[in-house]
């Protein structure tokens, strides 16, 4: 799902359980929310850059309760303004959606990258151990 399609479904809860993340947060033991929510708000956030989403998320362990809390809102609420001046704007706010979506894809794609890279170092330290090395 593209981050238009996430701005423009903002009230359609069907478009919204559809959204999967392959990035991870962070561990957060003193905080707790919905992961997943989160991140389909921060992918939607047309107003932030790509370095500060990924920043937010590398934060998010130093976050308290409050501070994730107003995050959401904040997103819940860019959301809803992005949707209304979509009727005004549509074809500005298609543009800006489109990059945005790019962006969140490289993120995306540089989360799998880096899985895939831990779980090579995992077999690798595996074998070593089964040859007894």
């Amino acid at each position: 799902m593209d981050i238009g399609s996430l701005v423009a479904g903002a009230g359609n809860k069907a478009a919204q359980q559809q959204f999967m993340s392959s990035v991870k947060i962070p561990a957060h033991p003193n905080t707790k929310f919905d992961e997943a929510k989160f991140l389909e708000l921060l992918a939607g956030s047309i107003s932030l850059t790509i370095n500060e989403k990924k920043n937010i998320i590398n934060a998010v362990p130093q976050l308290s309760q409050f501070q994730i809390d107003e995050l959401m809102k904040i997103f819940e609420e860019e959301k809803v303004k992005f949707t209304e001046l979509e009727k005004k704007h549509a074809e500005q706010l298609a543009e800006l959606e489109k990059k945005h979506a790019s962006s969140w894809q490289d993120v995306e794609a540089k989360a799998k990258e880096d899985t895939a890279k831990v779980d090579e170092k995992k077999k690798e330290e595996e074998i070593r151990k089964s040859l007894g090395l």
